[in-house]
């Protein structure tokens, strides 16, 4: 076997709350459900909403 070696980008994804003026940001626990749900909070309006993945999260691309 041998190694491979690509570039690749990173993207940071994040998630806006309906309000529109603030970002998601996880609570201190997760339900665990199947798949597991991650609570989030809006850090201006209160809002809480569940995700499946914990924001804000890295995402990688190969460039091509």
């Amino acid at each position: 076997m041998t190694e491979v070696r690509i570039e690749v980008r990173a993207f940071s994804v994040d998630r806006t709350c309906v309000c529109g003026k603030g970002p998601m940001r996880p609570l201190d626990y997760v339900l665990t459900t199947y798949p597991p749900l991650f609570p989030h909070q809006c850090t201006v309006c209160g809002a809480k909403q569940n995700f499946r993945v914990r924001y804000p999260y890295l995402d990688y691309e190969a460039k091509p």
